[in-house]
């Protein structure tokens, strides 16, 4: 299943910018078009707010690291907290939250693919979503062994939780069911 044009950049964009690193290369016009001037209340949340949002731990898995930053790359603000869990056999499981001024761009591309996944009968994450906090999808390619579940909480916020070298998309809907998203939907 591929993903709309919206939702790659999304995934390229919390994949790509780290602890201070740059942007993956997207398109000027692309950034330009989707950079407001300022977040959603002219602010945006630093890093170590979005951390508490992360699992301490996770059963099965042993803590690998975590990686955050808050910044602006060029037009864009990124503010990122990301933690890694390494399981049996290589296996890695990852969950990132990221506050972006891009969310006005990437928020409609994770709604409408959740919309289409919701259309094709896929309707694995609804109930990680208990409440009106947010809307998100799951996929899975399992020529590479790779589950992401990519969701949008409270219109603001980016939550990705990938796995690579698990079979299936068991884990990753497990870890989004488990997510704070009605205190992650009320962060200012």
């Amino acid at each position: 299943m591929g993903l709309a044009n919206g939702a790659g950049l999304s995934l390229a964009l919390l994949w790509g910018c780290h602890s201070g690193g740059e942007p993956p290369p997207v398109p000027p016009s692309a950034l330009a078009a989707a950079a407001p001037a300022s977040f959603p209340g002219s602010r945006h949340v630093d890093f170590r707010h979005l951390q508490p949002f992360l699992p301490a731990a996770l059963h099965g898995y042993a803590r690998g690291g975590d990686e955050a930053s808050t910044g602006k790359y060029g037009d864009v603000l990124l503010s990122s907290a990301e933690r890694r869990y390494v399981g049996a056999g290589g296996a890695e499981l990852h969950v990132r939250i990221v506050d972006t001024s891009m969310v006005q761009t990437l928020g409609p591309a994770i709604e409408a693919t959740s919309r289409a996944a919701v259309a094709n009968g896929n309707t694995e994450l609804l109930s990680a979503l208990n409440g009106n906090f947010g809307v998100g999808y799951v996929r899975y390619e399992a020529d590479g062994a790779r589950a992401e579940a990519n969701l949008l909480v409270g219109k603001r916020y980016i939550v990705a939780v990938t796995s690579s070298g698990i079979q299936g998309t068991a884990d990753v809907r497990h870890v989004a069911q488990q997510l704070d998203l009605a205190g992650l939907a009320e962060l200012r």
